[in-house]
Formats: structure tokens, C-alpha cells, sequence
């Protein structure tokens, strides 16, 4: 089976407070592609929560790129392909929420 595993991160409880996002390409049960990328969110407070989580901190990310421009990086890699999660209701949240932060339509 051929998919794209995606995988975030948030800076704090809200969905579009994405901080990092990872995909896999996986084809013919074998990851062909992987890719990671540090987000900086619109609003830079992170949940001392989340940081315990990730280890992710508001310094990590103040000169990563925002959303779209990720985004445009990491659409090529999911297109064509069914796209899952291991905490799907949580990823595919992130994704919508921040996505519309930005006026993007994801897949």
C-alpha cells in the first residue's frame, strides 16, 4: 500500500497553532521520502504542556517559516497519495484549523 504518513506538532491547545509538521512517503511498504519541517505559528505562545510534549520552544521556531510557505513544500509530497495518521482526528484538525489560518484549502 502506497500512503503519506503526516504528523504535528502545536505550540498550545488551539489547532492552528501548528509548530512542526513530519511526512513519510511510504510505496510498496518501503518509505521512499521523509521530511520534516519547524513552523512558526502566528502567535507564538507555546503551553508549557505542549514544550513537555515536544521540547519544542517559541525559540526554536522565531525564524522558521510560516505555514504557506511549508505548506507549498510539503504539497507535492502528500498529492496523489491517501494521507494518514496515528492521531488522525488530532492531524487532520491541525491541518484544517491551521490551513484556514492562512486561507489555504488543503486536499
Amino acid at each position: 500500500m502506497d500512503f503519506a504518513a503526516i504528523d504535528f506538532e502545536t505550540a498550545n491547545n488551539r489547532s492552528d497553532s501548528a509548530c512542526q509538521v513530519a511526512v513519510s512517503v511510504v510505496r510498496g511498504g518501503q518509505i521512499v521520502q521523509e521530511r520534516a519541517w519547524l513552523i512558526r505559528p502566528k502567535r507564538l505562545y507555546f503551553s508549557p504542556q505542549c514544550v513537555a510534549v515536544h521540547g519544542i520552544t517559541p525559540r526554536d521556531v522565531v525564524d522558521a517559516p510560516q505555514w504557506d510557505s511549508v505548506w507549498s513544500e510539503l504539497l507535492p509530497m502528500i498529492d496523489g497519495y491517501k494521507t494518514i495518521a496515528h492521531n488522525a482526528g488530532f492531524d487532520m484538525a491541525v491541518l484544517l484549523a491551521t490551513s484556514a489560518a492562512y486561507d489555504i484549502a488543503p486536499p
